[in-house]
């Protein structure tokens, strides 16, 4: 395992307790080489649709726009910042934790906010059609398999164990910097299982022009 020694120890401790279900790194997945605008074809409102292909109830539309995915859901509004990439042609989205706001009074469990509330990295690989656009995260699983058997080699922090007979299942944090992400993600694209998995996707279909 490499590690990266001057990371700010408090940046760390930070975004531990929300790091098991995401592929979550300090720094982003992009270079300035890699990045590009946003493609013309995702700028706009879309809307956030269930698994059987239906509108999520009380979501408004999220909107996508150069640096920036303002997401809507359930009375919680949050804006990230967004930096759109392409690795070997494939197509990403860096998103870093952004401000929320709760524009009702609900107690909201939102998957979304709960990954982006932090200062941290997440990439998704973006697919799109005419009028609908999934964005798929990193399999958690799948990334540790790969760290853990030496097929790859990433910086990382991971606490310790509360006991040395214990496996260790506390979750991790990127510290590798961003050129070796991308070719970590060069590695991802040529492995299918790389983007399945449990985690949540987000389907959205084109909101309809008023």
């Amino acid at each position: 395992m490499r590690r990266v020694t001057m990371v700010p120890v408090m940046a760390l401790l930070s975004v531990m307790l929300l790091a098991g279900c995401w592929v979550q790194s300090l720094y982003p997945f992009y270079t300035d080489k890699t990045k590009i605008a946003i493609p013309a074809n995702i700028v706009g409102q879309w809307v956030l649709t269930d698994e059987e292909g239906g509108d999520v109830k009380n979501s408004k539309p999220w909107s996508f726009s150069e640096g920036k995915i303002h997401s809507h859901y359930k009375g919680v509004e949050m804006s990230s910042e967004a930096v759109f990439f392409k690795v070997d042609d494939v197509l990403f989205v860096d998103v870093e934790g952004g401000e929320s706001v709760f524009v009702k009074g609900d107690d909201v469990e939102d998957i979304w906010l709960n990954a982006h509330r932090h200062s941290v990295h997440q990439v998704y690989k973006v697919e799109t059609t005419d009028n609908e656009m999934t964005l798929v995260p990193l399999n958690i699983d799948w990334v540790l398999r790969q760290i853990e058997s030496g097929a790859v080699k990433l910086s990382y922090y991971r606490p310790a164990p509360k006991s040395e007979n214990e496996d260790n299942k506390n979750p991790i944090i990127l510290t590798e910097n961003s050129e070796g992400l991308t070719q970590f993600l060069k590695y991802c694209i040529t492995k299918p299982a790389a983007f399945k998995g449990e985690a949540i996707r987000y389907t959205f279909r084109k909101a309809e022009k008023k």
